[in-house]
């Protein structure tokens, strides 16, 4: 059985989180929350919300459909695009990154990257981020990037998305990458299975629907602690960030440099 995050675990890591952000930086956790930059343009952005947005619409969207029965293997396709589309997304995997650094003492950034011998290098996959969610999480001893990390099986996502996959009529799936003749020479030893017949890409019905409830707890877990953390400062009031002083406009509905 494949290390799948519980209810549980995804909401108290999400919940330590942005708890200890907030008790350790205060109102710099705006900073974290609301996208900007001050180099090279000083500005406030609306595209990550919109997309947020759209994230958010699209899993209810396609919730609706699992809801409506249909056969099993069908119920694994839906799932899958959905755990997919939650997973790659990469404005909620941006906050859980600056809240961890605001924790360890940094500025937030919008421009998601990782150290590199050259500098920052920007981590542009999900796979990417995931694993610097985890290298700043274990210091700080935040249980987040150990979920997230055992959330993500990008092995599961690169069969389905490549269409390299069969489904059974149970609706269990598994990757053809290893027994393909067309991908044959594309094999590496990861792609094979471990000692213990473990297919890394191999995954029963259930497993896939635990993957599939485990990303909408994630979505709605952050979603919910976002909003929590946001409305403190929607009062009309200036607040400091990097970029500039901001303030939440009503009228519009999004922050406003002041």
């Amino acid at each position: 059985m494949k290390k799948i995050p519980t209810t549980e675990e995804i909401q108290d890591a999400m919940l330590h989180v942005f708890d200890r952000a907030t008790k350790t930086r205060g109102l710099d956790i705006l900073g974290a929350l609301v996208p900007h930059t001050f180099d090279p343009v000083r500005a406030i952005w609306n595209v990550p919300d919109h997309e947020a947005e759209e994230l958010c619409r699209f899993v209810n969207q396609f919730t609706t459909y699992v809801t409506k029965g249909h056969d099993a293997p069908a119920l694994t396709r839906l799932r899958l695009v959905v755990y997919c589309h939650i997973l790659e997304a990469e404005t909620p995997q941006a906050v859980i990154w600056n809240l961890l650094r605001l924790i360890g003492g940094q500025q937030p950034s919008w421009t998601f990257s990782t150290p590199g011998r050259n500098g920052d290098q920007p981590c542009e996959m999900p796979e990417q981020r995931m694993a610097e969610i985890k290298r700043l999480s274990e210091p700080l001893n935040e249980p987040i990037g150990t979920v997230l990390y055992a959330l993500w099986h990008n092995k599961l996502r690169n069969a389905f998305l490549h269409a390299q996959y069969t489904l059974f009529s149970r609706g269990d799936f598994v990757g053809t990458k290893t027994i393909s003749p067309l991908t044959a020479n594309a094999v590496r030893e990861s792609d094979k299975a471990d000692a213990s017949g473990e297919n890394p890409t191999a995954y029963t019905a259930s497993e896939v629907e635990q993957l599939y409830n485990a990303a909408l707890e994630y979505l709605w877990a952050l979603t919910k602690c976002y909003e929590h953390g946001s409305a403190a400062f929607k009062d009309g009031r200036c607040y400091d960030l990097p970029s500039g002083p901001i303030r939440w406009n009503e009228g519009l509905g999004w922050w406003s440099p002041q």
